[in-house]
């Protein structure tokens, strides 16, 4: 086919005449097909279509197929589940799944009052003048007495915050 009539609906790509030919089927036999009423059992689809999407939006989307057809048995419409899940792929709908909870962090009910200090630690320095030295350094070292040069020496006292020296 030539690109400009594929936006055509297929009754202006095709004749009728070809379609029916094609198919094996007669023009008048065609018509009355097209021209007839819808049968009970696509009226019952819309029925039903319109209940399965109620029930689906009124428990906003978590209800899966199995339980909208038990809905639809307990309001006494009788249907298989296929005939739902059909009719609900239709419409378009899909059941959302939550995620199951998952504790990552179970508390102690010893420790209910907070973080506790197991160890002992007291980490207030003794006095006010305390000064701690840090010594660090990541990629250069005294090959001779293995310690960190002298020029990443930095201090750091209670009052005053770090000071580098």
């Amino acid at each position: 086919m030539d690109g400009e009539n594929d936006r055509k609906p297929r009754e202006e790509r095709f004749p009728v005449v070809f379609m029916c030919e094609m198919l094996e089927v007669s023009r008048q036999g065609y018509y009355a097909w097209k021209k007839r009423a819808p049968s009970a059992r696509q009226k019952e689809d819309v029925t039903l279509t319109t209940l399965i999407v109620a029930i689906h939006g009124a428990h906003k989307g978590r209800y899966g197929i199995d339980r909208i057809h038990a809905d639809l048995a307990r309001n006494g419409y009788r249907v298989s589940p296929k005939r739902v899940r059909r009719l609900a792929r239709a419409a378009g709908l899909a059941c959302v799944h939550p995620r199951p909870y998952k504790a990552t962090t179970v508390q102690d009910p010893a420790n209910a009052a907070g973080l506790v200090d197991l160890v002992g630690r007291d980490f207030v320095p003794p006095g006010k003048e305390r000064i701690v030295v840090w010594r660090h350094n990541l990629h250069f070292h005294d090959e001779r007495l293995g310690l960190p040069r002298d020029g990443n020496r930095r201090v750091f006292t209670q009052g005053s915050g770090l000071v580098r020296r």
